[in-house]
């Protein structure tokens, strides 16, 4: 028996060539199809929260939002620092990729009844009460109870209009 040792004609050889070519490709395509299926996942399973400074109330409980309800690929809370109350409407209004902001629930009312920031009946949707916030009172010596205060008129500096604001609801 001879065994035939003639070469490979050409078109054998252009399939062949052909064919590792596209498995190559196949195989990174796939790679970075399962890379881009994975970061689109996950940046269709983040939402933004955007809370307060550091030192304020907002920041602890969207933390343990993120802590509790975070698990990875499937939700991904993402914690922002933000200015608090009324500027977090005004993010979550504005700003590209904030989907939530933490408030009190009478700077919404505040911001409805203005209509400071347009017909927002549409645009931004009370969803859930997350505790109660306490305010606390300090005084003088001299003043015992808030009835002394009744007839009292409060000075209070422009800079704290989000106070006076909030106190007003």
């Amino acid at each position: 028996m001879s065994i035939d040792l003639r070469p490979v004609s050409r078109p054998v050889k252009g399939c062949c060539v052909f064919v590792a070519a596209l498995c190559v490709a196949a195989l990174f395509s796939q790679q970075s199809y399962a890379q881009r299926s994975g970061s689109d996942r996950l940046n269709e399973n983040t939402l933004t929260v955007v809370s307060s400074s550091p030192n304020g109330t907002y920041m602890p409980i969207a933390y343990d939002m993120s802590a509790v309800l975070d698990d990875g690929d499937n939700l991904r809370i993402l914690v922002v620092l933000g200015k608090g109350g009324g500027q977090n409407i005004k993010d979550v209004r504005f700003l590209k990729g904030v989907d939530l902001g933490i408030a009190a629930s009478n700077t919404l009312g505040y911001y409805r009844r203005t209509g400071e920031l347009g017909n927002i009946d549409d645009k931004i949707v009370y969803i859930a009460k997350l505790y109660n916030e306490e305010i606390h009172f300090i005084a003088r010596p001299e003043i015992t109870s808030m009835s002394v205060l009744t007839a009292c008129r409060p000075a209070v500096s422009p800079r704290l209009c989000r106070v006076v604001s909030a106190g007003r609801q």
